[in-house]
Formats: C-alpha cells, structure tokens, sequence
C-alpha cells in the first residue's frame, strides 16, 4: 500500500510543476504589453521586416511602380497602393537621414498584427523647413512561416 501512495503523490507532484510552468509561461509579456504567452513569430524579425518592407513601399512610390513591393505584400494589398500610387497621392519621403519611423505593436495574435508606422522628419538645420511629410500609417501584417502585408490604411 506504501507504493501506491508513492505513485499517487509523484503524479500529483508532476501535476502541479506542470501547472506552474504554463502558468508561468502565460504571464511572459506580449508584444503588445498584454499577459499573455508570447505569439509564434518573433518580435525582431517582425521590426526587421517592417523596416525593409518600408524602403520598399516608400521606393515604389518615389519610381511609380508597385513591383519593388509586390514581394513583401498579399496581391490585394499591391493592387491598393498601386491605385494609390498612380491615382491619389503623392508623397514625400524625404531624405534618408533625416527619417525617423517608429513602429508601435497595437494588437497581435500568432497570425495577424496590427501595427501603426510614424514616420517623422528632422527639420533641416539651414532652413528649418521639413525635408519630408509626416506620415501615420497602420499596417496589418500576417504571419504563416512569413511576412507579409495585407493592408496599409493611412
């Protein structure tokens, strides 16, 4: 009877490590601030992409032809900034060393994240005029095994 005890006992202890550990593993942080376990992509590739996707963007916007994008972004979302390229707006992106984007996680799961872009120019130092426009964009990104964009509101 002694060993059935033993038996009993070990399982309850395994039981109750294992509930610590997910516990523990639930309140890591997300990216968003929230306490929750941490989503399947990573936070720094995430930034990473965002950044080169961005050059892209702006670079398809400066020649006038989505193809630069196309390979970071769903067909849809090419098809929108293409019409928005041609038809609607034009920009200013300025220089590139007087940008500075910030890139704010708003709200995220394993395979969506929404993401708001700032990009803001340093005024120049002769003139104090801005060498760019300020932007605000929000961005939604999806992930399966990648990145990419999906849409890009202003």
């Amino acid at each position: 009877m002694g060993a059935g005890l033993y038996a009993v006992a070990a399982c309850l202890a395994v039981s109750v490590i294992l509930n610590i550990v997910l516990l523990l593993k639930k309140r890591q942080k997300h990216p968003t601030g929230e306490n929750r376990a941490p989503p399947v992509w990573n936070q720094e590739a995430l930034f990473a992409f965002l950044e080169e996707a961005d050059e892209k963007y702006m670079k398809a916007f400066i020649v006038k032809n989505i193809d630069v994008f196309a390979g970071y972004c769903t067909i849809p979302c090419a098809q929108e900034v293409q019409n928005r390229i041609l038809y609607y707006e034009e920009r200013s992106f300025g220089l590139p060393n007087k940008r500075k984007r910030k890139w704010t996680i708003m709200k995220a799961d394993d395979e969506t994240i929404y993401v708001r872009k700032e990009l803001t120019h340093a005024r120049e130092t002769k003139t104090r005029f801005k060498t760019g426009d300020d932007i605000t964009e929000y961005w939604r990104v999806s992930y399966n095994s990648k990145f990419l964009v999906c849409s890009i509101r202003a």
